[in-house]
């Protein structure tokens, strides 16, 4: 807490404060107020009702669709990195679904809840796979809500909330296109029709996504591509409004994966962890794949009455993951490190022999894997009226998951590829989350406005261990009291209320002050349980605009008091996963984003993330780095009456930091540069990009002893470049 009042002490010094959208330009009339000059005035939804950015009174950061588009951005990966305090691990190199997501110090673990709700018009996230669900499409702006934001959006915003916000179709014919041609033959191609069917009553879209990658990382032994990727994707929603006050909003997606999976780098010891020669890149005898399906579907109804909306979202969630990968981390046909005596490499369940295998001895190890999730939720809530004295919302959600994860571990011999199991390992899991939520904001003398929020969530987990893939046979688990069970049961329920004040100083110049709780579910992991974490949250900020709004700037203070942080670590034998939990830890940090429009065409913006994260032991938490940010620049010139030069350079930065407990696996400060120039004429647009165009290498995730070996998570091998073409018709 000194901390904290000492940096609050530094705002009303400085006095800055911010809009988090960058761009000058047209913008999209859905989301922005056009201005002939200075930046944009952006609207967003992030508290569950539209309002200009300035005046929410919370650390939110926008991407426009015009900065969607002109920065490139299509994973979470390309707007974490603009977002202040936002850092995103990239664990590719095992799964797609790999990675860690760490929002102001607060991460997650491996089979666990993202540290972040995230949600798609309305509809949260069903699992942590879902947040690498393909690419994204037709999106008309991202908000970043930093801080807990479990009230309105449940128990998974620990630590912030991601709100996509996807485009609506209108009356008028719209056709959008994009091709892009990469390096690894990078091969990709979105398209998006909508209109009306029966105009001002059923309005449609529907959008098709195509990537081919071939892949940048290559077996160092035999030059098999290991990180490829073919990726479908179809998304479709119909807006039904039969009357003034009625409307359906049907929405659904389907997303097909077929991606390459395991090729960590193989080290002799944790000493080379930063040393990138390439002769320590991955050697596979066989590349890995991992197949993913992913099915959505989600209908939002809202009927106006005189004094509130009603309104329901109902959606239904189905994902299927299949792996097969092998377990050997060194080539048994062309090894790096010497054979065993008898020609042998080892791998995680002993000797592999590759093609010089005699019978009944191993030729591969391999590690068949499945995820399965299915789920059903629904958001029912009440809101008052636009323009209501006291602006109120009301709801009660409730979510039930199934849920299976498991693998098997085979040896496949000589002479006929026989598989012969080693470690059969299956998780049937069922998630039961009910919760009942509701916010009241009112202004006093226009200049005042006073926010109490609370949500109640009460969650029920169970697990069931088989040791077969056809879930016939039981592995009984030790209860608490040390009985031998079939099926282990967890619960948890908190109450999470947030109470804020904020103070407008004139229209353009706000601050605030918020105390908040956040919580995040608990969850099981190979039989192991995770508990439910908690946090208690101060903070304090100002947000104001400048000079008819050619500049604005942020600031946010914040302290948070963290229980039971969840992160995991990765073993070499069974069950390779562990959760782990971080008794407490306590974070101080800083946020500030600028943004001015210098010019009528030159935009420039900055973010710097400072964060003091430290566990009961005073070392670091892992994935916080003390200093983190980045600079970015746009222009939009005009060339001729009907050509425009569109040029970006975003510069990111992070100090060093750790990728696992007690301030191990330490990666150095590292700097990022991704550029971005085309011309644009008309609604037609022909760009050049590069992505990390100096070639900075860094680990990305925690490594393992595994096999003899140790796992390094590095990310691509080299700039990531190409060209894309947009149209719009």
């Amino acid at each position: 807490m000194k901390s904290l009042l000492m940096y609050a002490a530094l705002i009303l010094l400085v006095a800055p404060a911010a809009q988090s959208a960058t761009g000058s330009g047209s913008g999209s009339t859905d989301s922005t107020d056009e201005s002939s000059s200075g930046l944009q005035e952006v609207v967003v939804s992030a508290r569950k009702r539209d309002e200009k950015l300035q005046d929410v009174p919370d650390a939110v950061t926008a991407f426009t669709a015009e900065t969607i588009q002109n920065a490139g951005i299509q994973q979470i990966a390309d707007f974490a990195i603009l977002t202040p305090n936002m850092n995103f691990k990239d664990g590719s190199a095992y799964t797609a679904a790999f990675y860690n997501l760490s929002m102001r110090g607060i991460g997650q673990g491996q089979q666990g809840w993202p540290s972040v709700a995230f949600i798609v018009d309305g509809v949260p996230a069903d699992s942590a796979d879902a947040l690498t669900e393909g690419a994204l499409q037709n999106v008309e702006r991202i908000e970043v809500l930093r801080g807990p934001q479990s009230a309105l959006y449940g128990a998974g915003a620990i630590a912030g909330a991601i709100n996509i916000v996807t485009r609506r179709p209108q009356n008028e014919l719209e056709v959008n296109g994009r091709l892009l041609y990469g390096n690894g033959a990078d091969r990709q191609a979105t398209g998006t029709v909508s209109g009306a069917l029966v105009p001002d009553k059923l309005l449609g879209s529907v959008t098709v996504g195509y990537r081919d990658f071939v892949g940048l990382i290559r077996s160092a032994s035999n030059e098999l591509p290991l990180d490829f990727r073919d990726s479908k994707q179809l998304q479709t929603r119909l807006i039904f409004t039969p009357t003034d006050n009625f409307e359906a909003d049907l929405r659904g997606t389907y997303t097909t994966d077929h991606n390459g999976s395991t090729y960590q780098d193989a080290l002799p010891s944790p000493a080379y962890q930063n040393d990138f020669n390439p002769m320590f890149d991955a050697r596979r005898r066989t590349p890995g794949t991992d197949n993913r399906t992913f099915d959505r579907i989600s209908l939002r109804l809202k009927l106006d009455l005189a004094a509130m909306s009603v309104i329901s979202i109902s959606s239904y969630g189905k994902t299927n993951e299949h792996g097969f990968v092998s377990l050997c981390y060194d080539d048994p046909d062309d090894p790096l490190y010497p054979r065993l005596p008898d020609g042998g490499i080892e791998c995680t369940t002993g000797e592999a022999y590759g093609s010089a295998a005699l019978p009944g001895q191993a030729i591969d190890n391999f590690f068949a894997s499945v995820d399965k999730y299915k789920s059903y939720s629904e958001d029912l809530r009440l809101e008052s009226a636009k323009g209501s004295a006291v602006e109120w919302l009301v709801g009660a959600s409730g979510m039930y998951r199934d849920a299976l994860d498991g693998f098997d571990i085979l040896n496949v011999v000589a002479p006929n590829n026989g598989r012969v199991e080693v470690f059969p390992s299956f998780d049937v899991r069922k998630d039961t989350w009910w919760g009942v939520y509701g916010q009241a904001s009112v202004k006093a003398h226009d200049v005042w406005e006073f926010t109490l929020a609370a949500r109640y969530d009460d969650q029920k987990y169970t697990n069931t261990a088989y040791t077969d893939g056809t879930l016939t046979t039981v592995a009984p688990a030790f209860s608490t009291t040390g009985a031998l069970i079939d099926t282990q049961h967890e619960k948890g329920n908190a109450l999470q209320p947030k109470g804020q004040i904020s103070y407008h100083f004139n229209p353009d110049r706000m601050a605030y002050v918020t105390v908040s709780r956040g919580f995040r579910a608990g969850y099981f992991d190979t039989g192991a349980f995770a508990v439910p974490e908690h946090t208690t949250n101060y903070e304090l900020g100002l947000k104001s605009s400048w000079w008819h709004r050619h500049l604005t700037t942020n600031i946010a203070v914040f302290h948070i008091d963290y229980s039971d942080q969840q992160t995991s670590t990765t073993i070499g034998q069974p069950p390779y996963r562990l959760p782990v939990t971080i008794p407490k830890t306590k974070i101080d940090g800083v946020e500030t984003e600028l943004t001015a429009a210098v010019t009528d065409t030159l935009t420039f913006s900055t973010n710097v993330g400072y964060l003091n994260a430290k566990v009961g032991d005073g070392t670091r938490s892992p994935a916080a780095p003390l200093f983190s940010g980045s600079v970015s620049v746009q222009l939009l010139q005009p060339l001729t009456d009907a050509w425009r030069l569109n040029a970006r350079a975003d510069l990111i930065f992070h100090s060093s930091e750790y990728l696992f407990v007690g301030d191990t696996q330490q990666i150095p400060g590292n700097t990022f540069l991704n550029l971005r120039a085309g011309a644009e004429y008309k609604t037609y647009g022909l760009y050049a990009y590069c992505k990390n165009a100096t070639n900075v290498r860094e680990d990305q995730m925690e490594g393992a002893f595994n096999a003899g070996l140790y796992e390094r998570y590095q990310n691509p091998n080299t700039p990531i470049y190409g060209v894309e073409l947009l149209a719009r018709f």
